[in-house]
């Protein structure tokens, strides 16, 4: 099974999981015992955070990460900012997130969580 294959097995896998368990999850950490349930082999995480965030904490969650996301959007949008660096790499992280966990590792996540604080602090 090639790495391509193994990752979309886990998308569909948390597809399935995310049906079964919508609005709350399965709790965090939680795809890791239930995985070969849905996939039929064990791997720590989905390989994808959106994914993730949706099988730990379900549509609750996601929501409440999405509209974080949005309110540090429209905060670089209100502030009329001309310095995209912080956006930039907010979006390179998250387009990141979407084939990888780099988020569960804490100095991605401190990164990002600090570029939404400077966008943040620029609207005010």
């Amino acid at each position: 099974m090639t790495e391509w294959q193994a990752r979309l097995a886990y998308y569909k896998g948390a597809l399935r999981l995310i049906r079964d368990y919508p609005l709350l999850g399965v709790g965090a950490g939680g795809w890791q015992i239930v995985c070969e349930q849905y996939v039929g082999l064990y791997t720590k995480y989905v390989h994808n955070y959106f994914l993730q965030i949706l099988c730990d904490v379900g549509l609750i969650g996601f929501i409440t990460f999405v509209s974080f996301i949005g309110s540090v959007i429209y905060a670089f949008v209100k502030a009329k900012s001309k310095d995209w660096h912080a956006l930039v790499i907010i979006l390179s992280i998250m387009m990141h997130s979407l084939i990888d966990v780099g988020m569960h590792f804490q100095l991605i996540a401190i990164i990002f969580f600090l570029y939404c604080g400077m966008i943040t602090k620029e609207s005010k």
